[in-house]
């Protein structure tokens, strides 16, 4: 079951779009016949949306698909369907590798990174610390590196999947995975913070004091531009005399250690020609690190202008976030959710004041933890997982909950791979997950997830100077994100329409939020339509109210689609 070999009768859909507009019939027909067996039938409305896809005029289209939706058939279908050349974009490798195992027998290539392969010419490296990432023309690029080699098989398909780090360098600086007719962007939520990291400017110290060209002490703009400016020219000399040196001597592995620093450097300061008054600076113990205030101008720079079509896709995926990328005209497609909203509930109970402002916040984590434990004890057999937001309230619950012995954390994220992996390998006990960094990216069907506690709405921290210069710019934009990431981590609870899962939201803010920005809830409704709220002790009987009957007793929230 592949894709056919390229030739030049192919049929690219979007041209013929232009003059005809398919029906989902004859979108079904093309299909059978380029990969028979796709899917032995599709899910609810993925054709419909391969349909508004190759029909649409737009080159930018948002599409908010709520869990269990199938938003990869629908990529991989539309980009065989429309015959062009396509890359799926995806914001973490856990992500990527599902990808593959779902549409590898459809000629679908992936593309990992250097760190995966050795390195040809010097055998006990990766290919992240070969001689060619400073910059070394290497005799084994178009044959006998493992890493160049499946890249190079990536170049020539036409349906490619990689992450979206990897993406952006290449497509900026090799140009190889440029020019294609679609990127379909998944995750598309957390493009914004990919961008960032992906353009900010890092500067090392010792690096640089190495070569004679200390950082001024003067951290401000114009100081570090000047500086940039006098400091390039130096960095680039040295590293073509180590690039002249490793050509006679590619096995050094010293050359080759200074010539990829040397690279990382000179990169950086070529970046300064798109930093102005509105980055931010921050300090590390090792690093001065610019940033942008505003990510979504340089979109178009490092990422779109590389495909005649961009496609973002997510569970959730605000109007505001679309227009965040600096997109203005664009198509939105928001579907709504194949699962029974009583198979999801999600259950208010203001049981604590979270905020920084809260007049005593040892008395809120005490009220917490009591509603912790109530909860916990109402599944005394079932896994769950408790999100907490911040490593604070981690902690507190570990050292204070009455149910510690069900309890699992971790300290770090090599830790968090373990201790999730460990939780997933056993249906059968009752532990449950505790920790800050579960809200997306995490699988847990069935009974390995029955229940799961949001402590805290999770604001990004306001102690990031970026975030917190955005935020008094855009306050909506510092809002979408919390709501966001909330509705991500409730999606964790239910991963299939035979599947079920409750969840339960402590912080007693919750309505205020919906009240105050109202717009942006309706854009991911299929959470309203199963919110609930418990207003008494979940320790006692209590009768639940619907969100629509609690608004109505209580004020009227100004809704608007």
């Amino acid at each position: 079951m592949t894709i056919p070999e390229d030739n030049e009768d192919d049929i690219n859909l979007y041209e013929v779009a232009e003059l005809k507009q398919y029906t989902i019939d004859e979108i079904n027909d093309i299909l059978k016949v380029i990969v028979p067996g796709l899917y032995p039938s599709w899910r609810t409305n993925q054709l419909e949306v391969v349909q508004q896809i190759i029909n649409s005029n737009k080159k930018y289209i948002g599409i908010q698909a709520p869990p269990g939706f199938g938003k990869s058939g629908s990529a991989i279908g539309e980009l065989i369907a429309s015959g062009g050349r396509g890359i799926t974009v995806t914001q973490t490798k856990q992500l990527g590798d599902q990808y593959y195992r779902d549409f590898y027998q459809l000629g679908l290539q992936t593309v990992k990174g250097r760190g995966n392969f050795s390195c040809t010419i010097i055998p006990d490296k990766t290919a992240a610390d070969a001689p060619c990432v400073a910059g070394m023309k290497c005799l084994f690029k178009r044959g006998g590196c493992e890493y160049y080699d499946q890249k190079r098989q990536a170049v020539d398909s036409k349906l490619v999947s990689m992450n979206i780090h990897y993406f952006l360098n290449e497509a900026n600086y090799s140009g190889e995975f440029s020019d294609v007719d679609t990127i379909f962007i998944d995750e598309a939520q957390k493009l914004d913070s990919s961008m960032l990291s992906f353009i900010e400017v890092r500067l090392n110290y010792s690096r640089f004091s190495d070569e004679g060209k200390p950082i001024p002490k003067d951290l401000s703009i114009n100081s570090l531009k000047e500086w940039s400016d006098s400091t390039i020219g130096t960095i680039k000399s040295e590293l073509d005399q180590v690039l002249e040196e490793l050509e006679q001597n590619p096995q050094n592995e010293i050359l080759t250690v200074r010539g990829i620093r040397l690279k990382a450097a000179y990169n950086s300061l070529l970046r300064f020609e798109i930093v102005d008054e509105t980055w931010i600076i921050e300090q590390e113990e090792n690093n001065v690190i610019l940033k942008p205030t505003l990510v979504g101008k340089y979109m178009e720079k490092f990422l779109f202008q590389h495909a005649k079509r961009i496609i973002f896709m997510s569970a959730t995926l605000p109007r505001s976030i679309i227009e965040g990328f600096n997109v203005v005209d664009y198509e939105y497609i928001n579907l709504p959710s194949t699962f029974d909203p009583e198979k999801r509930p999600v259950i208010w109970i203001p049981a604590a004041n979270l905020a920084q402002s809260a007049k005593d916040p040892g008395v809120e984590l005490k009220r917490l933890t009591l509603t912790v434990d109530a909860l916990l004890n109402r599944y005394p057999d079932q896994k769950g997982i408790i999100h907490t937001v911040n490593y604070k309230i981690a902690n507190h619950l570990m050292e204070n909950s009455e149910n510690t012995n069900r309890l699992r954390t971790h300290i770090n994220a090599k830790e968090r791979a373990e201790v999730l992996r460990d939780f997933s390998s056993n249906q059968l006990d009752n532990n449950v997950l505790v920790s800050p960094s579960f809200t997306e990216g995490v699988d847990l069907p069935y009974d390995l997830c029955r229940f799961q506690l949001i402590c805290k709405i999770p604001y990004d921290s306001l102690a990031n100077k970026q975030i917190k210069a955005r935020m008094e710019i855009d306050s909506q934009w510092y809002a979408t994100n919390a709501i966001v990431t909330m509705v991500q981590a409730y999606g964790r609870a239910m991963r299939a329409e035979d599947d079920s899962g409750i969840t339960y939201i402590l912080d007693s803010s919750l309505m205020n939020l919906i009240k105050r920005w109202r717009p942006v809830f309706d854009q991911v409704s299929y959470f309203l339509d199963a919110l609930w709220i418990q207003e008494s002790n979940p320790g006692q009987p209590s009768k639940l109210t619907s969100f629509a009957e609690f608004q109505q007793k209580n004020y009227k929230v100004n809704s608007r689609n």
